[in-house]
């Protein structure tokens, strides 16, 4: 965590902050830091251009999330590698 965040503090540009708060929104949300997750989700779904394939996926981990779930199973985390 301490390497995401210094990485959001860091950002230069508001697309490298987007990029970096999808990072630490995925640490977040695996040490169960649900809610900030899901701002830092909501973030780079608000300021990312284009990309809109990590758009969607963001979104469904949000959905996901609030519903209670942990979209983050073994073969999700495998395939983002």
């Amino acid at each position: 965590m301490e390497y995401c965040e210094k990485t959001v503090e860091l950002a230069t540009d508001g697309q490298s902050l987007a990029r970096f708060k999808l990072r630490r929104a995925l640490a977040r949300a695996l040490t169960g830091n649900i809610q900030n997750a899901i701002k830092d989700f909501q973030f780079y779904i608000e300021q990312r251009d284009g990309h809109e394939e990590w758009k969607s996926k963001a979104q469904g981990w949000i959905d996901a999330l609030q519903n209670g779930d942990n979209p983050f199973t073994e073969e999700v985390l495998k395939n983002l590698r």
